[in-house]
């Protein structure tokens, strides 16, 4: 089972980041957000594929407003991937809670 929330740390270029995903099944369909530093924003363009999981999000940079493509893996509590902005790839990871 995919939906759910985790709590995930984001290797990015600055440092680690904290934020928590949110994951929502609503008649077969995943929906979802991830909350950091107190903002919230929707996902978009999910994509689930047995325990293969993508979708979009916008999030702030020291350069402004970028999409993340991110893609995972989700499985037995965890959940790992990547997060990729024009500027950069970002892996993370993180834990069922």
């Amino acid at each position: 089972m995919i939906a759910g929330k985790y709590d995930v740390s984001i290797q990015s270029p600055i440092g680690v980041m904290k934020a928590e995903l949110s994951l929502i099944e609503e008649n077969g369909t995943l929906t979802g957000s991830v909350t950091m530093n107190g903002q919230v924003e929707p996902i978009s363009a999910v994509v689930v594929d047995g325990s293969n999981l993508s979708f979009d999000v916008n999030g702030a940079t020291p350069m402004g407003m970028f999409v993340f493509q991110t893609t995972a893996v989700v499985g037995d509590g965890t959940i790992s991937g990547s997060m990729k902005m024009p500027l950069a790839t970002m892996s993370f990871s993180g834990t069922r809670i």
